[in-house]
């Protein structure tokens, strides 16, 4: 229910509630280029900057809780990414990787190859232990055992165009939204 806005140029993100359209908070980025947002389901939010920096913010407090420097010479992102806990951040680049970081200590503790493109959507588990994104060349979700560092479970299906995809708090299940107003269930 809340909303992020920024515009390019812009150094500083401003948080909305959808519902009243009150303006809840702004965040200044520190003297650099907002350019990416992400929520988690913890009222918290993770924005990159044009420096390469993620910064988690507690929203309640509008302050930053942690500050992670990403690699400096990987291409810039495409997307980024927060568990619903807040505990993993997922970045994904156009080199076909993603990396993880465990936003608790601040250290990167994974690499995945994998193949998307910058519209894609992807998930990460609350324990970081799996890891879901959309394949577009296999019109559907993989799977990835982040642990094992090795792709589980391709679903496959006759609709490309996903709208958002989330990962079941057990573990169990894999759900995608389509741009047709459905939404599938493995």
């Amino acid at each position: 229910r809340l909303m992020a806005l920024t515009d390019k140029g812009e150094q500083a993100v401003d948080i909305w509630e959808l519902v009243g359209t009150n303006h809840l908070a702004h965040l200044s980025g520190g003297g650099a280029i907002m350019e990416q947002i992400a929520f988690s389901g913890r009222n918290h939010l993770m924005t990159v900057n044009s420096d390469h920096q993620a910064i988690l913010w507690d929203l309640a407090a509008q302050t930053p809780i942690r500050t992670i420097s990403l690699d400096q010479n990987e291409e810039k992102q495409w997307k980024v990414l927060l568990s619903r806990n807040a505990k993993w951040l997922v970045a994904l680049y156009p080199n076909n990787k993603a990396a993880i970081w465990n936003i608790e200590t601040g250290r990167k503790t994974s690499e995945i190859i994998a193949i998307w493109g910058d519209n894609q959507e992807a998930a990460m588990s609350d324990d970081g232990a799996w890891f879901a994104f959309e394949d577009w060349q296999m019109k559907g979700p993989r799977l990835i055992d982040v642990r094992m560092g090795r792709e589980v479970k391709t679903f496959q299906q006759n609709e490309w165009a996903m709208t958002s995809l989330c990962l079941s708090p057990t573990h169990d299940f894999v759900v995608i939204g389509h741009r047709t107003g459905t939404a599938t269930i493995w």
